[in-house]
């Protein structure tokens, strides 16, 4: 009889931290308060790039895309604005990155990333996991990305895509010692929930960032 009642105690405890277990795993990727508004996905390539010594590979390209999700669960939706891109409408996606190599602008881009993927086939190594950003999320991340349009080679963008998620998410990315697109794929790939090569959709034109002043459309890409 004892052993009986502690067999059922062993199975109840192993139930609990299962049903526990699963609970965080959600709360990862949901977001905590008010329903979500938006998903934030990061990415990063870490094939070969332009910056290679022997024995070091930097990465290709880290980014992020944020798509409006207002209109999920049966609400009506409403337009957001993603940093200093506004009016963006439900179901619709916008990507941003920043790049140190395009004389046009040296600094945060809008929806290039969309439109490397959907025409000339770049970053298909590109690893990425996502999480909801309710309502106050949203401004954490568009007040990071509004005060951070540069590139310099320790804060490239890799850093600017890691500390961004950082800041809202609580499964914590690492781009390494110096910050690389090769470290943060590395880190990204820990997680089980990774997915390669998740659809970029280029839904809207191509801006840089422009202080505090409107983007400006590129006219290049």
């Amino acid at each position: 009889m004892k052993r009986n009642s502690f067999v059922l105690t062993l199975f109840y405890i192993l139930l609990m931290s299962v049903i526990f277990a699963s609970m965080i795993t959600v709360a990862f990727v949901r977001a905590e308060g008010s329903s979500p508004i938006a998903i934030l996905k990061v990415f990063a390539d870490p094939s070969e790039g332009s910056i290679n010594i022997v024995g070091f590979n930097a990465g290709k390209h880290s980014f992020i895309t944020i798509q409006n999700v207002s209109n999920s669960s049966g609400n009506q939706g409403m337009n957001i604005t993603v940093g200093a891109f506004e009016n963006v409408e439900p179901g619709k996606s916008v990507s941003l990155g920043t790049y140190g190599n395009i004389s046009e602008h040296k600094g945060l881009w809008y929806n290039l990333e969309a439109y490397r993927i959907k025409n000339q086939n770049e970053y298909d190594n590109r690893g990425s996991i996502f999480m909801y950003l309710n309502e106050s999320e949203l401004k954490k991340v568009n007040d990071y990305i509004i005060t951070h349009d540069r590139w310099t080679l320790t804060y490239n963008c890799a850093p600017f895509v890691c500390n961004l998620w950082n800041l809202v998410s609580p499964r914590k990315l690492d781009d390494g010692f110096i910050g690389t697109s090769a470290g943060l794929g590395k880190s990204i790939r820990t997680y089980p929930d990774w997915k390669l090569n998740e659809p970029v959709i280029a839904d809207y034109d191509v801006y840089y960032a422009n202080g505090d002043k409107p983007l400006i459309r590129s006219k290049t890409y």
